[in-house]
């Protein structure tokens, strides 16, 4: 499965960095490095991972990421 960044999420990322680099520059790093490896490693593989949040919007799953 290839996994495509839309805009938005690549905005996001970008946000995720630039706040968190405010306190920790190599954190930041880590985390959206952590954030980009869950998807193309393990999301690509995995595309039911997580927990189903249709009562928000259909197809909608959430989970956790650590760095």
């Amino acid at each position: 499965m290839k996994i495509v960044f839309r805009p938005a999420a690549i905005e996001d990322l970008g946000n995720i960095l630039l706040h968190s680099a405010q306190d920790d520059p190599s954190a930041a790093i880590r985390v959206v490095d952590a954030i980009e490896a869950f998807f193309l490693e393990t999301l690509a593989d995995n595309l039911l991972i997580g927990a189903s949040r249709d009562e928000i919007v259909q197809g909608l799953r959430i989970f956790s990421i650590s760095a």
